[in-house]
C-alpha cells in the first residue's frame, strides 16, 4: 500500500544496492531491488487490489455480480417463494487482517403466511407450520362433513392458497371447507304430510297425519302429534315418520283444545279430554307451562333470538326479554356482526317448567364470541407497528405504523389501519423508504464509490478519490447520506502536483529533486521560478521524504535545501523567514563554518544524509524545491 516500506535482503556474497523499497503514490516502488556486484537482480513490487473470491450462491437463489475484487458488489434475487435478509454484497477488507471477505453471506429463506384463517366448524392443522410449500389439512365437527376443499397450501405469494400449483385465494365462506350433513328428504307417509326446516344437520320434521290417523313411526309406534323428526350428528334421521289409524276422536268430532288437548276415546262416539304433557287446562282449554325467566346473560357482543318453532310465528324471533317463557319455547345464541360464534347454544323451555342449560356461556373464563381474526401484520422494515389491542389483530383492533429516523412511508401507505368486521384490513400495507439526500458527483480528476448502488439515500456512504497524479486538497474522503437528509462532510476537491513533483500529504506540498549542478541562489531562482522556494524540512517526516526523493535521482551528490543563517550568523531560519525550531538533523559537529560564510544547509550523503553547511556559493550540488498544490 501506498507508503509502505519493503526491505531487499540478498544472497551470501551479495549486497543490496538500495536496502529499503517504499511504495509511492502511482502504485510503483520507488526503486528497482538490486544485488551488487556479480548479479543484478531487478525486482518490480506492485500494490495489486484485494480479491474476495466468488460469492456461495444460495439454495433457491441467483447472484450477480460487477466482480470479484475490494470495492465490487453482489445482487442476491431469490426463487419465488423466498425472500432475502439482505439484497446486495460488497468486497471488503478487514480493517484488522486485512483479509479481503464479502459483507455478508447471501441466503434465501421461504415466505411466511402467517396463521391460516378461521372458520366456523372447522379446525386446520399445519403439521409442518405456515411457510411457502407447507400444506394444512381440515378436520370438520360433529355433525358436519367436507367439502371438495380439504387443505390449503401456502402460496409463494405468502397467501393461503386453495390449490398447490396457481394462487387460488381463500375467501371467507362459512361453509368453504365443512357443510352440515345432509340427512336427505323424509318421505311423507301413507295419510300424512311432513313439514320441514331443512334436510341438514340440526333440521327438523313435524308430521301432520289425516283426521282418524296419528302420528308414529315407520314401525306404528305411536308419537307425540308435536314429535321432531331430527336430522342427526350422524347424517340420519332419528326416526322415520307414519300415520296410524286412529279413534274416533281422530274424526275431529271433539271439542278438546286445538292446540295442545288430547282426545281419547272412552266408548262408542264417546271421549274425553285432557291437556297434553307440557301444557295444563280441563281439556278443552290448555296453556303451555310457564318456566321463569330466562335465566342466562347475554354475553358480551352476543344475544339470543327466542321462539316457539312450530308456531305460527316462527320465523319472526324475538328477543329473550321479550318473549313469553314458556313450554317449547327455544332461545338460540348469536353473535354480532365481526365476531365469529364458538359454542351453538340451545335453549329450551321443557314441559317441566325448567329451562335446559346444555352450557353455561355466562362462567368464567368462556367467550362464546370471538372477535373475526384479520391477517396477522408485522412492523415493516425500518419501521414500527404500535397496536391498541394487544396485537391480537382481531375486530376492531387499529394498528397505527411509523418509520425510523432517516425513513418515511411512501404516499399510497396507510399509517392507520383497521381490522374491519369481514376479517380485512383498512387501508393499504405500510412499507419504510430511506429519505434521500441530494445527488452527489464525482471530483474533478478524481473518482467516487458508493455502497447502495448509487441511490443517494439514507445511510449510503459514498467514498472519494483522487486519480493518478491529484491528491484530495479538500473535502471528506468519505460522506454519509444522514437521517435529515443531509451529507456528512463536505465537498471532495481534487488537485495535482506540477509535472515532475511528488505530492506528500502530510505537508500538503509538492516537492521535486532536481539533477542538475546549482550554486545556492541559482537554486532559490529556479525553484522560485516554479512558483516556490527550496524545499523546507521541518519535520522527520518531510525529512525522510525529501532523502527517498534526492536518492532516487542521486543518492551520492549533495543537496541544498531551504535553510540559511545569511542573515545572522548562527540563526538558522527556514526559506520563508521562520526560525529554526526544535526538529534537525545536523550531522556530527554540525553547523560548523569551517570555511568562511558557511551559510546554506545541505544533505550530506556521506553520513548518513544528515545536515551538513557549506559556503552558499558552492556549485557542486544539486537542489530541491517545493511548491503549492
Amino acid at each position: 500500500m501506498y507508503m509502505s516500506e519493503a526491505r531487499v535482503v540478498c544472497e551470501r556474497g551479495y549486497l543490496p544496492r538500495h536496502p529499503v523499497l517504499t511504495c509511492t503514490a502511482s502504485g510503483q516502488w520507488d526503486k528497482p531491488a538490486l544485488c551488487d556486484p556479480d548479479t543484478v537482480t531487478p525486482t518490480t513490487l506492485a500494490c495489486v487490489i484485494a480479491d474476495c473470491g466468488n460469492v456461495t450462491k444460495p439454495a433457491h437463489g441467483d447472484v450477480t455480480c460487477t466482480g470479484t475484487t475490494y470495492g465490487e458488489t453482489c445482487h442476491l434475487t431469490c426463487h419465488d417463494g423466498y425472500e432475502q435478509s439482505q439484497d446486495n454484497f460488497t468486497c471488503q477488507v478487514h480493517e484488522v487482517n486485512a483479509l479481503a471477505i464479502w459483507s455478508g453471506e447471501p441466503t434465501c429463506i421461504p415466505v411466511s403466511c402467517g396463521s391460516p384463517p378461521e372458520f366456523p366448524n372447522t379446525a386446520i392443522q399445519c403439521a409442518s407450520g405456515h411457510t411457502y410449500g407447507n400444506t394444512c389439512g381440515v378436520t370438520c365437527a360433529d355433525g358436519y362433513e367436507g367439502t371438495n376443499l380439504q387443505n390449503v397450501t401456502c402460496h409463494s405469494t405468502g397467501n393461503w392458497s386453495l390449490q398447490a400449483g396457481a394462487l387460488q385465494p381463500v375467501v371467507r365462506e362459512p361453509n368453504l371447507f365443512c357443510q352440515k350433513k345432509d340427512c336427505g328428504n323424509l318421505h311423507n307417509p301413507a295419510h300424512g304430510s311432513l313439514t320441514c326446516s331443512g334436510t341438514k344437520f340440526q333440521h327438523s320434521c313435524r308430521l301432520t297425519c289425516e283426521p282418524g290417523y296419528k302420528v308414529a313411526d315407520e314401525s306404528g309406534h305411536l308419537l307425540h302429534s308435536l314429535y321432531n323428526f331430527r336430522c342427526m350428528a350422524s347424517g340420519q334421521w332419528n326416526n322415520r315418520a307414519g300415520c296410524v289409524p286412529s279413534d274416533y276422536c281422530q274424526l275431529g268430532l271433539h271439542d278438546c283444545h286445538p292446540e295442545h288437548g288430547v282426545c281419547s276415546l272412552t266408548g262408542h262416539q264417546t271421549f274425553s279430554c285432557r291437556c297434553r304433557v307440557g301444557t295444563v287446562g280441563n281439556g278443552t282449554h290448555c296453556e303451555r307451562t310457564a318456566c321463569p325467566d330466562f335465566p342466562v346473560a347475554e354475553p358480551e357482543n352476543g344475544f339470543f333470538s327466542c321462539s316457539i318453532p312450530t308456531s305460527s310465528a316462527a320465523d319472526t324471533c324475538q328477543s329473550a326479554n321479550s318473549t313469553k317463557p314458556e313450554y317449547e319455547v327455544v332461545c338460540v345464541l348469536h353473535c354480532n356482526h365481526g365476531y365469529d360464534r364458538l359454542i351453538y347454544a340451545e335453549y329450551s323451555c321443557e314441559q317441566d317448567g325448567n329451562w335446559t342449560i346444555p352450557v353455561d356461556i355466562n362462567s368464567v373464563g368462556t367467550s362464546p364470541c370471538l372477535a373475526v381474526k384479520c391477517s396477522n401484520m408485522s412492523s415493516p422494515k425500518h419501521g414500527m407497528i404500535t397496536c391498541d389491542r394487544n396485537y391480537n389483530f382481531r375486530y376492531p383492533e387499529a394498528c397505527n405504523f411509523a418509520c425510523d429516523r432517516g425513513y418515511k412511508l411512501t404516499h399510497t401507505d396507510s399509517r392507520e389501519r383497521h381490522c374491519q368486521t369481514d376479517a380485512t384490513w383498512s387501508g393499504n400495507n405500510a412499507e419504510c423508504i430511506a429519505v434521500p439526500c441530494p445527488t452527489l458527483s464525482r471530483p474533478r480528476n478524481g473518482r467516487m464509490l458508493c455502497n447502495s448502488g448509487y441511490s443517494f439515500r439514507y445511510p449510503e456512504t459514498c467514498a472519494f478519490s483522487c486519480n493518478h497524479g491529484y491528491h484530495l486538497s479538500a473535502g471528506s474522503t468519505r460522506r454519509t447520506c444522514q437521517a435529515d437528509r443531509t451529507w456528512s462532510g463536505s465537498a471532495a476537491r481534487c488537485t495535482g502536483c506540477p509535472n515532475g513533483y511528488d505530492y506528500y500529504p502530510p505537508s500538503q506540498l509538492c516537492y521535486k529533486a532536481f539533477d542538475q549542478w546549482s550554486n545556492y541562489d541559482d537554486a532559490v531562482t529556479k525553484c522560485s521560478s516554479h512558483g516556490g522556494t527550496l524545499a523546507m524540512p521541518r519535520d522527520a517526516g518531510i525529512n525522510a521524504f525529501l532523502i527517498n526523493l534526492k536518492n532516487a535521482v542521486d543518492n551520492k551528490a549533495y543537496f541544498w535545501f531551504g535553510l540559511t543563517d545569511r542573515a545572522s550568523e548562527g540563526r538558522w531560519v527556514w526559506a520563508d523567514g521562520v526560525a529554526l525550531g526544535h526538529f534537525n538533523r545536523w550531522g556530527p559537529g554540525r553547523p560548523d563554518s569551517a570555511t568562511d560564510n558557511e551559510d546554506c544547509a545541505l544533505f550530506w550523503p556521506k553520513i548518513d544524509n544528515m545536515w551538513s553547511d557549506l559556503p552558499c556559493s558552492a556549485t557542486s550540488l544539486k537542489f530541491i524545491c517545493q511548491v503549492d498544490t
